[in-house]
């Protein structure tokens, strides 16, 4: 529950800064709830494809343009509450699926996929460990967002073909030696997934700890996965 003090500072934001949905403007919310109810849901089944090895959940298709949009705003403009919207959405999808809503959460975590040190400072967030935050938040499941550290300062993964995302990401992460991920069931978190490549080399690293329970939960996944 929010403090008096939270809710005026709401206040006095929304006069200056006014939410207004990303897709069509309208006054009062980043994602007004026509415009959530139109993004289209992800095809692969039950959203569960592989990615390079391990299954890969998505609550939404990353080739609609409205989803595009709102990732983007989130990872590129600062809009930091749409990781709310985001969490929002996969904590629904988690509970209403039982390749997730069957997992025991004590033995479950939340590892969000890290950034570069680099881009983390130019940046200033991580959208991926806002959202983890938010949800693990939502859910009651752990999140371990130092397990996993970013050694190599990958190129920008919208702007290569598949084999070149492949070799971008390779060799891209370390699990840190005090993380130990022995019988406990992780769950990689990323705002998007398109050839699984980045899940794939989080997912090595882990294993080289213990780590063998190891899926994907993204906000959206792309043609390419």
């Amino acid at each position: 529950m929010r403090t008096i003090a939270q809710k005026m500072k709401a206040a006095v934001l929304d006069i200056f800064y006014p939410r207004l949905c990303i897709a069509c403007g309208s006054y009062g919310a980043w994602v007004c709830e026509p415009c959530a109810q139109k993004l289209p849901a992800c095809s692969f089944g039950v959203a569960s494809r592989q990615a390079q090895g391990i299954p890969c959940h998505a609550v939404y298709s990353y080739d609609s343009n409205m989803v595009r949009t709102i990732v983007h705003a989130l990872k590129y403009e600062g809009v930091k509450e749409l990781a709310t919207f985001m969490s929002c959405a996969m904590s629904r999808w988690w509970r209403k699926n039982s390749v997730l809503n069957v997992l025991p959460l004590d033995r479950s975590i939340l590892i969000p996929i890290p950034l570069h040190i680099k881009k983390l400072r130019e940046r200033g967030w991580n959208q991926a460990e806002l959202i983890a935050h938010e949800l693990g938040s939502q859910l009651g499941v752990s999140v371990e967002s130092g397990a996993l550290i970013r050694t190599k300062n990958t190129q920008p993964q919208s702007s290569l073909s598949r084999q070149e995302r492949i070799l971008n990401m390779k060799d891209a992460f370390l699990c840190v030696p005090t993380a130990s991920m022995e019988g406990k069931i992780i769950i990689l978190i990323d705002d998007v997934a398109t050839t699984g490549a980045t899940l794939n080399q989080a997912a090595s690293a882990l294993r080289m700890r213990g780590g063998t329970d190891i899926r994907g939960f993204v906000c959206a996944r792309g043609d390419q996965a």
